[in-house]
């Protein structure tokens, strides 16, 4: 419905704020480069600090054309790796 990346990423936002707990401080860019010739952002890298000290960093984008999502938690006492791939970007 027009409403970009950000927008159609928000489960994202929503499930590492789960995870993670309250922001504390965030920092953002996103553009539009005009690759697929829409009017909102294409592209979103979001940066979050986490009110128990934990630093996440969340990529959104529709440019590549293979559609993924996923999520990669890492400690020091291990890691998680979680990915679902779906369909390809319609041309």
């Amino acid at each position: 419905m027009g409403g970009g990346v950000l927008w159609d990423g928000i489960h994202e936002l929503d499930y590492v704020i789960w995870l993670m707990g309250d922001v504390l401080e965030y920092h953002a860019l996103y553009d539009n480069r005009m690759i697929l010739d829409i009017e909102t952002e294409e592209i979103a890298e979001i940066i979050l600090r986490h009110a128990g000290g934990v630093i996440s960093c969340i990529h959104l984008d529709y440019i590549q054309p293979l559609k993924r999502r996923g999520l990669e938690l890492v400690g020091a006492q291990g890691s998680f790796l979680w990915r679902a791939l779906e369909k390809t970007r319609k041309k």
